[in-house]
């Protein structure tokens, strides 16, 4: 997941400074089945929960044309430096 880590990160913690923890994760359910989480800390006297939740949609479709706008070969090499980096993690 960490094509969205450092995007994520960049745009609800220090653009939108919404808390101090801000976190992706890519979650697998059996073989067949993916999902994200994003997970922002926040203070409630600054950000209400809906202000959290309108931000990370908007992180989302920022995200989302981010990736739209890459080619095959930008998507692929991401891809290939994650999967590089996870396999040297493993190790």
């Amino acid at each position: 997941m960490e094509i969205m880590e450092e995007p994520c990160f960049d745009f609800l913690r220090t653009k939108r400074q919404l808390g101090y923890e801000v976190d992706s994760e890519l979650h697998y359910y059996y073989e067949t089945t993916y999902g994200i989480s994003i997970t922002v800390g926040s203070q409630l006297d600054k950000f209400t929960v809906e202000d959290v939740k309108i931000n990370i949609s908007e992180f989302l479709v920022e995200f989302e044309n981010h990736l739209a706008q890459l080619t095959s070969e930008q998507f692929e090499g991401k891809i290939y430096t994650n999967s590089s980096s996870l396999s040297k993690k493993n190790l």
